[in-house]
């Protein structure tokens, strides 16, 4: 279980991977200018209100580059915050190198024999600990994946 929090960052809606490299660049010099920002060097990629097609494949979704923040406050122009409420995860670390992998690994080799369902009510995660280093090729960053109880 995740606890809650608040995150303050910069938004991009995207169908995948694309862009998200452009927003970090652009949060990243940014990221000390985030009120009530908490002394943790922490950082988030938070994913959220998934658009689906008819088949339940992703089209869409707002993907934040985030850090928590002690409470909702005014925020900076092209910022804002999302609020992450408490939930189950799945949790995955991995090389930043095979971000990707992971989340692959996760929906289509874990979660179909885990006796759980993917959780639309909760954002995915991308958790980027302090001592993440994306100049390292080892740096690892955890993905989490929001989900319930099968039911039926």
């Amino acid at each position: 279980t995740c606890p809650a929090f608040t995150a303050g960052g910069m938004k991009h809606r995207t169908n995948g991977p694309d862009g998200l490299g452009e927003l970090w660049d652009r949060f990243v010099p940014r990221m000390g200018e985030v009120p009530h920002q908490l002394e943790t060097d922490e950082a988030y990629g938070l994913m959220d209100n998934f658009e689906l097609d008819a088949a339940g494949a992703t089209v869409a979704f707002d993907y934040l580059a985030c850090v928590p923040v002690a409470e909702v406050g005014e925020l900076l122009e092209g910022m804002e915050s999302w609020v992450v409420p408490e939930g189950r995860y799945a949790a995955l670390t991995v090389k930043f190198t095979e971000l990707m992998g992971g989340f692959k690994h996760l929906m289509n080799t874990w979660l179909p024999d885990s006796g759980y369902v993917y959780n639309y009510d909760l954002p995915e995660m991308e958790y980027y600990p302090p001592a993440f280093d994306p100049g390292d090729p080892d740096t690892t960053v955890e993905i989490l994946m929001p989900v319930k109880e099968k039911t039926g």
